[in-house]
């Protein structure tokens, strides 16, 4: 007999099933009964857990961007004894690894009706990319200490690198 799942469960089941098909088939096609076929329940399983499609998005992109922040503070700490430029490295091939491990998220990302509809989805989206945004330009202060930057700053250098992520990012979708 198979146990019954407990109500947080079923809503990582639902988050990692619309993840999936957010990659397979895209997030503006995505529909809630696209996530309750995924999974063998009724679109109504679905409807139980989360109040709407939008909600439902907010829970995954909020399992998501927790999981890059808290990679990008234990990445930060474990490569304390490294000089700057070593940790800069290290934080892009960090956010490398998490965007393969996580092949929706530059669909997501992306995603004009995602962005444009769901403004909490936005918000927690924008917030995230700030917070890699200062990790990233910290690291490059660091690393140019004594450096000349009157032609480029280190708020530049991460603007290049962060384009550089999503450009890979976007070739790999």
């Amino acid at each position: 007999m198979l146990k019954r799942m407990s109500g947080s469960e079923r809503k990582d089941e639902l988050i990692n099933a619309l993840l999936e098909l957010a990659y397979e088939i895209g997030p503006d096609r995505l529909t809630t009964s696209d996530i309750a076929a995924r999974i063998g329940v009724t679109q109504g399983t679905v409807f139980r857990h989360f109040k709407n499609k939008d909600e439902l998005w907010v829970a995954a992109i909020r399992k998501v961007t927790d999981g890059l922040k808290s990679a990008w503070a234990e990445n930060l700490l474990l490569s304390q004894e490294m000089d700057a430029k070593q940790r800069v490295a290290r934080l892009v091939h960090c956010q490398l690894e998490l965007i393969q491990n996580t092949p929706a998220l530059p669909l997501i990302l992306f995603s004009r009706e995602l962005n444009t509809e769901n403004e909490e989805l936005r918000t927690i989206i924008r917030e995230t990319l700030f917070v890699f945004d200062s990790y990233l330009t910290s690291l490059i202060d660091e690393a140019l200490i004594g450096r000349d930057q009157s032609e480029i700053t280190a708020p530049d250098i991460a603007k290049y690198l962060t384009s550089l992520i999503q450009g890979q990012a976007v070739r790999w979708g």
